[in-house]
């Protein structure tokens, strides 16, 4: 690897990997450190999968396998094991060079996205079950003017379903 494309590997905010054809580190940058706590020389030589959630390791090995037969493969995510035992979870983006003689992965840490999404989800089922509870009726039409969201009050006064809002 050439100097300026060795500093280019070690400067990015991004995890980059370099994998064999059958899924072992071979290379990392010094951003896995920052994003799974794993010093390079703990993870050079160990399966990818080895870092992957149980959950995920099915949908990640089809990943690699794609990869490995030369297709791209673009913002999968998985959950990797932090060295604190914690998972986060990683946007990776992935190809392979024309010679298939590795795969190559750059992953960036989306945890914090993703928590933030589960947190907006979490109140607006709270929300949801609040809203149903108020005999009142309440609908909210988005700015098409269509209807969005209607609470059982509503619902039932009017003998339809949130399908047919």
């Amino acid at each position: 690897m050439s100097a300026n494309y060795a500093l280019f590997f070690q400067i990015s905010p991004d995890m980059f990997l370099v994998l064999d054809i059958q899924g072992h580190v071979l290379e990392t940058n010094i951003a896995g450190v920052r994003v799974l706590g794993w010093p390079p020389w703990q993870i050079r030589g160990k399966h990818a999968l080895d870092f992957v959630h149980p959950e995920d390791r099915e949908r990640t090995q089809f990943e690699l396998d794609q990869l490995s037969i030369g297709n791209v493969s673009a913002n999968f995510e998985t959950r990797c094991q932090h060295r604190d035992g914690r998972y986060r979870w990683i946007s990776w983006t992935g190809a392979t060079p024309a010679d298939r003689s590795s795969i190559l992965l750059i992953g960036r840490d989306v945890t914090s996205t993703k928590e933030s999404w589960l947190r907006v989800a979490q109140r607006e089922n709270f929300f949801h079950t609040l809203v149903d509870q108020v005999s009142s009726y309440i609908f909210h039409n988005d700015t098409n003017g269509s209807r969005d969201y209607s609470n059982a009050a509503w619902l039932n006064f009017t003998g339809r379903s949130l399908s047919s809002e």
